[in-house]
């Protein structure tokens, strides 16, 4: 199934976008490539690969939750459960790379996060960025079987950095925190899920709908051991 996309160079005017269609199965790279090719004078010389794609998004719409409430107990519940293979979840060695834009946070997050939980997990569980045939286009999600369980949904530092050291219902009462709240919450819902993720990559925060009312944990960095950012990711699953 083919997409449009409406893209837009840095610091041009709306009046300067173009749409580039590009089939939902391919990935990052390939609507690299049909950027340039799409404007070729614009990006004469520069290779593909080099392009810094930013996804944006209009102001979040929708019904919002009726309730967004701390999900106290993540933690303990996570630290309690006992995987059969333990210890492949403590400590992982993340390979260290400068983030600077959002297109940073996803490769980091699929090469850090995401591709070592595929290994950890084993076949029946995924995480992926290949888009799916479902509502909205987030970041990131992980299949169980086949069947979508939870999308994920990646930020960069600055979009939170008014955060502090509020929990995330706290800061909902933000129109900050209430549009990026939003857009996770649209894509649960219209997917039927009950579990969703927010991430930094710098931190962690995990979600849970309950039909209208929505649970968010606190903070969990990437340097936590208790719970280690890994066991909770396939706490979810």
């Amino acid at each position: 199934m083919s997409i449009t996309l409406l893209c837009l160079v840095k610091g041009n005017t709306t009046a300067s976008a173009f749409a580039v269609d590009i089939d939902r199965e391919k990935l990052v790279s390939h609507l690299k490539d049909a950027i340039k090719e799409k404007k070729q004078n614009d990006f004469a010389g520069i290779d593909a690969d080099r392009l810094k794609l930013w996804k944006t998004t209009t102001k979040a719409v929708g019904d919002p939750p009726a309730s967004v409430q701390l999900w106290g107990d993540f933690f303990e519940q996570v630290n309690s459960f006992h995987f059969d293979q333990q210890p492949r979840f403590e400590r992982p060695r993340f390979v260290m790379k400068e983030v600077v834009d959002e297109e940073d946070v996803r490769s980091v997050l699929d090469f850090n996060i995401c591709q070592i939980l595929n290994k950890l997990m084993g076949p029946d569980c995924v995480y992926s960025r290949r888009p799916t045939d479902t509502p909205g286009i987030p970041d990131f999600n992980c299949h169980l079987i086949g069947s979508l369980i939870l999308v994920m949904e990646a930020k960069r530092k600055h979009v939170l950095e008014d955060m502090g050291e509020q929990t995330f219902p706290e800061f909902y009462n933000t129109s900050k925190g209430k549009d990026v709240i939003q857009q996770i919450y649209n894509y649960m819902g219209g997917n039927e899920l009950r579990y969703g993720i927010l991430t930094t990559y710098d931190n962690h925060w995990f979600l849970c709908r309950e039909h209208t009312k929505l649970w968010i944990s606190k903070t969990l960095s990437l340097e936590s051991e208790s719970p280690p950012v890994l066991k909770a990711y396939a706490y979810l699953t």
